[in-house]
């Protein structure tokens, strides 16, 4: 994924759960010093809403020190909820943490082994583009078939679309 990105010359938004940091984190480091964007997706990616406040934070911190250790210092300033999943007390417990909330406009599925790469790729042939249009869509480095979508669509669109960072990061 990382050098399909780097070929392109794409700069993403990676939301790395810090149990994958510890497990990898010279891969994390790679991501950082790519010049990619890193946000938090948590210690072990659990609903936070079935957790205490303290829990919550133990998820975040964790997270944000496994991040720092693997880049040299930096700690990420977004992040994205497991499943999506979060309420006011979540956005509270983050924003203490220092800590945006980043969400997805279009999710292509690929978290799901089975999701085919024609469903993948008629999700990113859906996202606007063009002078105005903004948005996030979620995909997984883990899917080899996103990875394959991606093969597919890249050279095809790489000209229709400004590709960003989550400036929050």
């Amino acid at each position: 994924m990382l050098d399909l990105l780097e070929r392109y010359g794409i700069r993403a938004t990676f939301f790395i759960q810090g149990n994958d940091v510890a497990a990898y984190p010279t891969i994390t480091s790679s991501i950082r010093s790519r010049g990619h964007a890193i946000g938090n997706h948590t210690y072990t990616h659990i609903d936070l809403r079935s957790l205490s406040d303290a829990r919550v934070v133990e998820e975040l911190r964790s997270t944000q020190d496994a991040i720092a250790a693997a880049t040299g210092g930096f700690r990420p300033r977004c992040m994205r909820p497991p499943f999506g999943s979060f309420d006011q007390r979540v956005t509270d417990l983050a924003s203490r943490e220092g800590l945006t909330i980043s969400m997805w406009t279009h999710d292509t599925q690929d978290w799901n082994p089975s999701t085919p790469v024609a469903q993948i790729l008629g999700v990113l042939n859906s996202v606007p583009s063009g002078a105005g249009s903004t948005s996030n869509v979620l995909m997984h480095d883990f899917s080899p078939n996103m990875l394959t979508a991606l093969q597919q669509w890249l050279p095809a669109n790489i000209g229709r679309y400004d590709f960003r960072v989550v400036p929050a990061c």
